[in-house]
């Protein structure tokens, strides 16, 4: 119709008429796109908060995870380090032995900063990381992928250190357990088998011991710092969720 009253008004050189209906064409033309742009737009704000509750999930859970993580840990310093005073005393009370003999089966364990990264894969590998309009919150997420990499090489390096020290403990120590454990694992004098008086003359087990335990603050210091950035993250993610 438009291209019609168009024809015939340049047949009629009629240009008032021409430029009235450009006009129109070209305003159709420009709400036609704003409209698409808008509902690109909230359509892109609908996900991008979709995004921010999953990820709010997967940091919350994260955030639990690392708490028990440095938990264990600690507790394991704890244990090191009354292994360390018992071989250096040469005592150990019969009512200690246990903490004794759980210190020894949990030695050398040692546990990175944990992250629920699913969203966040996603979110990169879709192109879609550009739907947080937070620049904060993005300049976040990098950093924070940035020191689990970082990490990564740090805790190879800790455990390829400390593989040498583990293995000597563990060759003074017969564990007789029903099944293996994962984890924080708890057990009773009567589970190791060892010559006490023997390890409190072997200055090169004590080291082993101590050299564990280094690293063990090492990791915990690691775990901490992704911890204190996962907690700030989880503050931007909901700064930004409606």
């Amino acid at each position: 119709m438009i291209i019609r009253r168009m024809a015939e008004a340049i047949r009629e050189q009629n240009w008032f008429t021409v430029v009235i209906e450009i006009l129109i064409v070209v305003i159709g033309i420009f709400l036609g796109l704003q409209v698409t742009e808008w509902n690109d737009e909230r359509r892109a704000r609908g996900e991008e908060q979709q995004y921010l509750a999953r990820l709010q999930s997967d940091i919350s859970s994260s955030i639990g995870s690392n708490h028990g993580i440095t938990g264990f840990m600690s507790s394991q310093i704890g244990n090191n380090n009354f292994v360390m005073s018992s071989l250096k005393s040469c005592e150990l009370p019969e009512g200690e032995k246990d903490r004794f003999a759980t210190a020894l089966v949990n030695i050398g364990k040692i546990i990175p900063t944990q992250l629920s990264r699913s969203t966040i894969d996603e979110l990169v590998s879709s192109g879609k990381f550009r739907y947080l309009s937070s620049a904060p919150l993005r300049k976040a997420i990098t950093l924070h992928l940035e020191t689990i990499a970082a990490e990564q090489s740090i805790m190879s390096a800790l455990a390829l250190r400390g593989t040498p020290h583990v293995v000597y403990i563990e060759s003074n120590v017969n564990f007789n357990l029903q099944r293996p454990g994962t984890g924080d694992v708890s057990i009773s004098w009567d589970n190791i088998d060892l010559d006490f008086q023997a390890l409190c003359s072997d200055p090169r087990f004590y080291n082993a011991v101590s050299v564990t335990n280094r690293y063990l603050n090492d990791v915990i210091a690691s775990v901490q710092t992704g911890l204190k950035q996962q907690t700030e993250l989880l503050a931007l993610i909901e700064g930004q969720m409606k």
